[in-house]
């Protein structure tokens, strides 16, 4: 089965777009908005997690950037926002009448990629915020899941 032929497809975007880019660390294939828009339905991407050591490489500036590039391209952004709370807000998708909710971690830094309070920046996984993002159990019954 292909990637096109599954209901949900998550991934991961290590870079961030050129737009306003302030240095490049290495060269990498998608650097632009553009690039994206043709690659993401292309591929049948649904969801993009952000978080990661590189989210950060071109300044935060270029990270908010690639979040509003990814929803241009018609998938959906996790693990990077423009605050905290953004970056670790569940992002749900519809499929076949069932509401799938995605969070997006990164446990490798640097420090200066993680978004605090009133900053940019991606989403840390610690044990105690995934199970707070994600929620410990479902808040409703799955058939066959047992709670």
């Amino acid at each position: 089965m292909s990637v096109r032929e599954r209901d949900v497809v998550l991934d991961a975007v290590g870079t961030s777009t050129w737009a306003t880019a302030s240095r490049t660390s290495w060269p990498r294939a998608a650097r632009s908005a553009a690039a994206l828009r043709e690659v993401v339905p292309f591929a049948g991407l649904d969801v993009l997690n952000l978080a990661n050591n590189h989210a950060g490489d071109d300044g935060m500036t270029a990270l908010l950037d690639t979040v509003r590039a990814v929803r241009s391209a018609g998938a959906v952004p996790v693990g990077a926002g423009a605050t905290l709370a953004a970056a670790r807000r569940p992002q749900v998708v519809t499929r076949l009448g069932l509401r799938i909710a995605f969070v997006g971690f990164s446990d490798i830094g640097p420090s200066s990629f993680f978004a605090g309070p009133s900053s940019p920046g991606t989403s840390f996984a610690t044990r105690p915020r995934t199970r707070v993002s994600a929620g410990s159990r479902p808040r409703r019954s799955v058939p066959g899941r047992s709670r």
